[in-house]
């Protein structure tokens, strides 16, 4: 795999282009194609599918030989290139070459690894490359999560998204209820960042805000209303020990009069659901 890069600070000039020659074949152990290059302050980190490089150094005349490259990992890279996403130029966020969340932190592979809260939830989800590429990152400043699209089994759309704290890197919640071909951070007419999806009927739903009056997410029909299935992680759970509760009491709070259905599951079997109305 090779780079082409400008002159420093002037992206008009350089690449391979005469008299430059800012060209470098990155020639490694792993000879795979470069599935995906992203950057902080501190380094760039070149993805194949089953290996990440991070190159770290200014970029000068000589970066060819000055640029110092480690093997950030020799055996976790991504087959998913936009899943790679980073937060506050201190984290980088992918899903790895089995759809499973990863993040490099500090330039350090997070271990335990990020995905260990979902460990039973990435078990659907689909290996298989074509799904693998649709597979997306982004941040909602609603909820303030970091989210991580991924296509399950049976699917041929993202339809789950597996969201966590930045601030701690704990799982939050999976997000399902609808597919979507790609999901994105806009800015509406009053200024305030909100979160779109594209959906394969054609059209492009605006997902709202908390305080804002549109809330009631319709399909386009306007006579089916997306549902959104939120899963929190498991709670009061251990490894060893067999527990059982006599009651669970759950406060939830929504900004409108709405139907709220909660189920929940243990080791031996799931509720039936119960609807919550005001």
């Amino acid at each position: 795999s090779t780079i082409v890069y400008s002159e420093e600070n002037d992206a008009t000039l350089g690449y391979d282009t005469a008299p430059y020659s800012n060209v470098w074949t990155l020639g490694q152990t792993d000879q795979d194609a470069l599935v995906a290059l992203t950057a902080t302050n501190d380094a760039l980190y070149c993805f194949r599918a089953n290996s990440t490089t991070k190159i770290t150094g200014a970029v000068t005349p000589d970066f060819t030989s000055s640029g110092v490259r480690d093997a950030a990992s020799e055996t976790i890279g991504t087959q998913s290139p936009w899943s790679v996403y980073v937060h506050d130029d201190s984290m980088v966020f992918f899903l790895d070459g089995l759809g499973r969340p990863q993040v490099f932190v500090g330039g350090r592979l997070l271990d335990p690894p990020l995905w260990r809260d979902f460990r039973e939830t990435c078990v659907g989800v689909d290996p298989a490359a074509a799904s693998l590429l649709l597979a997306e990152s982004w941040y909602d400043p609603e909820t303030r999560l970091v989210c991580m699209g991924v296509v399950e089994i049976g699917q041929s759309l993202q339809n789950a998204a597996l969201c966590f704290l930045p601030t701690t890197l704990q799982a939050a919640a999976v997000f399902r209820g609808y597919t979507f071909n790609r999901m994105g951070v806009v800015v509406n007419a009053s200024g305030r960042q909100v979160l779109m999806h594209l959906s394969s009927d054609g059209y492009a739903y605006d997902h709202g805000t908390e305080t804002g009056v549109l809330w009631d997410d319709e399909l386009n029909a306007g006579t089916e209303t997306i549902v959104h299935i939120v899963e929190s992680p498991a709670l009061g759970y251990d490894p060893v020990m067999d527990k059982r509760w006599k009651r669970g009491d759950f406060i939830f709070r929504t900004p409108t009069d709405m139907t709220v259905t909660v189920t929940y599951s243990t080791s031996r079997g799931q509720s039936d659901a119960t609807s919550l109305t005001p």
